[in-house]
């Protein structure tokens, strides 16, 4: 069990799969989990209901 924002909507991967991030939907912001200690290492506000995230390899 992993505690981020509140309804967690999506998530993804970086391309490295170290870093999973998911999208929180009531909370309004998206948080980065360090997937080696599946720790939440930052959250970031980003708006109203955030609904997905996507991931660039570059």
């Amino acid at each position: 069990y992993i505690l981020v924002g509140q309804r967690v909507w999506h998530l993804a991967f970086t391309p490295d799969q170290k870093t999973l991030i998911t999208t929180n939907g009531n909370s309004n912001d998206i948080t980065f989990i360090d997937t080696a200690t599946d720790e939440p290492v930052q959250s970031l506000t980003v708006g109203q209901q955030p609904w997905g995230v996507v991931i660039s390899p570059k």
